[in-house]
């Protein structure tokens, strides 16, 4: 008895040393952000980046220039996972550059589908499906889009 009594105190005193060293799980890390697609309701094809170009493409799940992060919480800075730059527009253009601009602050405006409303130039991002552009804000469904 005073043995059986030996082994389990050593396994526990073994134990509780060995968790001693373990790390300590970080309540605080947050997770990762969703890599997201953002699909126009109007032609079907999805929000594309390649260096710093923006356009319309057919949606293709494996293609990391159609993948979108949205950073921060409010309004959002929208980063392309391949070409690693923002989601960006001077008013009339869209395009992509180097994250860390004024004109890179977004609003999703909605429900899934959203707008993505420029909160510098007060814009909208929509397609004619062959291009993508900034323009006032209608509503339409060329401005409409699906996160996926």
């Amino acid at each position: 008895m005073n043995r059986r009594y030996l082994l389990v105190t050593g396994a526990v005193a073994a134990t509780a040393a060995l968790s001693a060293f373990a790390p300590p799980a970080d309540a605080s890390t947050p997770p990762m952000p969703a890599m997201l697609q953002y699909q126009n309701v109007a032609t079907g094809k999805c929000l594309t980046a390649d260096a710093n170009s923006v356009f319309p493409q057919d949606c293709n799940s494996t293609s990391y220039n159609q993948r979108w992060v949205a950073g921060g919480t409010g309004p959002v800075q929208l980063r392309n996972v391949a070409a690693n730059t923002c989601l960006d527009t001077d008013g009339s253009s869209v395009f992509a550059q180097a994250c860390g601009s004024g004109n890179q602050s977004w609003i999703l405006k909605g429900a899934n589908p959203y707008q993505l409303l420029n909160t510098a130039t007060g814009t909208c991002v929509g397609t004619d499906g062959s291009s993508v552009y900034a323009q006032k804000c209608t509503g339409g469904d060329d401005q409409s889009w699906k996160r996926m």
